[in-house]
């Protein structure tokens, strides 16, 4: 079974941490899923 693949920032579109609020890279805050 794959996994999910991980969570794109779309400000900046680089992987972020599943359930994040913000962005650790750009520091945008994310939509909530």
């Amino acid at each position: 079974e794959e996994a999910a693949p991980a969570p794109v920032c779309p400000y900046c579109l680089e992987e972020v941490h599943e359930g994040a609020t913000k962005c650790c890279h750009c520091g945008s805050e994310l939509p909530r899923a």
